[in-house]
C-alpha cells in the first residue's frame, strides 16, 4: 500500500518496511 501526505513543508519522509509505505511531507 503506497500512502501520500504532502502537507506542504517541504520534507518528504518514506516510512514503512511491512509492505505499507507512506509520504509523510
Amino acid at each position: 500500500e503506497f500512502d501520500i501526505d504532502n502537507n506542504g513543508d517541504g520534507d518528504d519522509v518514506i516510512y514503512g518496511g511491512n509492505g505499507n509505505d507512506t509520504i509523510y511531507g
